[in-house]
């Protein structure tokens, strides 16, 4: 994943960064929501002593989705995590999520390439 971009003007700013789609196929399921649990890395820049940055809201979009669905991260030892339910229409296998994520960027912010490590779970049911 890569393009988010932000100019730093040593003033706080949000940042909304698209993570990879996420591709739900299953056939098999009874439930009325998928729930997705995501686990997200601060972003860090590598270099030492430079304060990582953390991300504060998770929304996901998907076909047919009147609004996105969105939630706050929880911050625990410098991991942020969400559990979302994604509803299912009646006879729906599969569809194609659009994850995205809000980043606060602060005014002391460094310049240079920020990387994020994502993991998610997607179970049947709320």
């Amino acid at each position: 994943m890569s393009g988010a971009a932000v100019t730093l003007n040593g003033r706080h700013q949000t940042l909304s960064v698209a993570l990879p789609s996420v591709l739900i196929q299953d056939p098999a399921c009874a439930a009325s929501a998928w729930r997705l649990s995501f686990a997200l890395s601060a972003f860090a820049q590598g270099a030492p002593k430079r304060p990582a940055l953390l991300p504060r809201s998770l929304q996901i979009t998907w076909p047919g989705a009147a609004h996105p669905v969105a939630a706050a991260l929880a911050t625990t030892a410098g991991q942020a995590e969400a559990t979302l339910v994604i509803p299912r229409l009646a006879g729906q296998n599969s569809t194609v999520l659009a994850p995205s994520v809000e980043l606060d960027v602060p005014a002391n912010a460094y310049a240079g390439q920020y990387t994020v490590t994502a993991a998610v779970t997607i179970a049947e049911g709320p």
